[in-house]
């Protein structure tokens, strides 16, 4: 099976833990395990095997990845195990946790989404989709692809479809937000606040058409729970990492 989510690693790495903790003098911490599986298969750093998502859950029984795991267990503590056992072991045990959770969205949190890793360039956080969140993105652009917001008709069915998706992925800020941008357009916001940029006084401009500012405020109002469910999930999950984020 596919790993294709840090969620899906991290239950790997809790899953060897357990295997490994019989063969080691004290408990490894979980982050060392993280360290140490990426590693074993060919990455620098458990970010790095992050940004490398999806990996095939094989990979860490090739004689390669087993033997680098066998020396990097060794180089910590001295511990000799069985490795090849204890990591067959972990990943069929794995298998049954993974589809529990895969199969109850409301268990995912946004990390299952994506993931923040620094720029070598700049230093900067930079937000990454994970395979899932990929996945999530796409299917609501292809939504507004296959349904051009054309008419009333076609924005009402866009709406309810992308609503469903929310409802599917709760955890995800990411459909919120392409919701409130892409039907703002359809809800005479984007043609409200130029017209608000513009001017002298920052009021209205004479309205475009009848009742302009009344149904502008009126969508505005019904945008803004949506928009502020996304931007608290956002906080909550860059915390310290917003300081430092990258542009846009």
């Amino acid at each position: 099976m596919l790993i294709e989510s840090k969620r899906h690693f991290n239950v790997l790495a809790e899953q060897f833990q357990k295997a490994i903790a019989g063969h080691s003098p004290k408990p490894i911490r979980i982050s060392k395990i993280r360290e140490m599986l990426a590693k074993a298969v060919g990455f620098k750093s458990h970010n790095g095997l992050l940004n490398g998502l999806p990996i095939d859950s094989q990979s860490w029984l090739e004689p390669e990845a087993v033997d680098r795991l066998r020396e990097l267990l060794v180089g910590h503590d001295g511990i000799q195990a069985p490795v090849a056992d204890l990591i067959g072991l972990a990943l069929e045990q794995m298998e049954p946790v993974i589809r529990n959770v895969d199969s109850t969205s409301d268990d995912r949190t946004i990390e299952d989404y994506a993931f923040v890793r620094t720029d070598d360039f700049d230093g900067k956080s930079v937000i990454c989709l994970s395979p899932l969140g990929r996945k999530v993105y796409d299917e609501v652009a292809n939504l507004r692809d296959s349904i051009p917001l054309i008419s009333n008709e076609n924005l009402n069915r866009w709406e309810e479809a992308l609503l469903e998706v929310m409802e599917r992925h709760p955890a995800n800020p990411w459909p919120k937000a392409m919701y409130c941008c892409d039907i703002a357009s359809s809800f005479w916001q984007t043609d409200w606040c130029e017209v608000l940029s513009r001017h002298p006084e920052g009021g209205f401009l004479p309205d475009a058409e009848e009742g302009f500012s009344q149904y502008a405020k009126s969508y505005a109002e019904e945008l803004l729970p949506v928009a502020k469910s996304a931007i608290e999930q956002f906080q909550r999950w860059l915390g310290p990492h917003a300081k430092n984020a990258a542009d846009p």
